[in-house]
């Protein structure tokens, strides 16, 4: 059955941050195909007429406030979750009086944009998976990233590291600080992980 792959507008006047965001998002399939605008009046015809799954949205641009742009679309599309993403933090509760699904300072923080996905995630069920894409989100000192469940061919812990083999024979090892313990939960059996001081 083909399942249509979600849709992300970013609508920031300034195009370096806008394609900076662009390409933050890019490893994280959830958000699907990642599309740019830098004209608040342009995308407000594309996003009546597209639905995004998710919005990413300037406040302060010369044509349109992001803040009246959002008021303008939320009848039209009651399934967009809006994330503002902004340099100004004055804005958050004027966001929150929108509805807005999350606010981000700019720049933004991969720690940031980790947390949002960890809500979106949750928000989407299944398990904090998005059933459509079965994908596992990993953070490690080297940042954050997916793994396909369908590629993992098991996992091993060695005290409070945890590593993932790969179909492609890759390795990725991560660490889990003592006490606390995760599931990960897809339709493969259900591995769960209870790090343990090495004596």
């Amino acid at each position: 059955m083909y399942v249509q792959k979600p849709k992300t507008f970013i609508v920031d006047d300034e195009p370096d941050a806008a394609h900076l965001l662009q390409r933050l998002l890019g490893p994280f399939s959830l958000f699907g195909e990642v599309s740019v605008f830098t004209s608040a009046t342009e995308a407000f015809a594309k996003i009546i007429e597209q639905q995004p799954a998710y919005l990413f949205l300037d406040v302060e641009m010369p044509e349109l406030n992001g803040l009246h742009l959002s008021e303008k679309i939320k009848q039209h599309t009651p399934g967009t979750k809006t994330i503002y993403v902004t340099a100004f933090g004055h804005y958050a509760l004027d966001a929150l009086r929108q509805n807005a699904f999350d606010y981000l300072l700019k720049p933004v923080d991969r720690a940031e944009l980790a947390r949002l996905v960890d809500k979106l995630l949750v928000v989407n069920g299944a398990g904090g998976l998005p059933a459509q894409n079965s994908h596992l989100l990993i953070r490690s000192s080297e940042g954050v990233y997916q793994v396909k469940l369908d590629e993992i061919v098991y996992l091993e812990a060695d005290c409070s590291y945890s590593t993932i083999v790969l179909s492609n024979g890759k390795k990725n090892s991560f660490e889990q600080q003592p006490g606390q313990n995760y599931t990960i939960a897809s339709r493969k059996p259900v591995y769960t992980h209870q790090p343990q001081a090495c004596g």
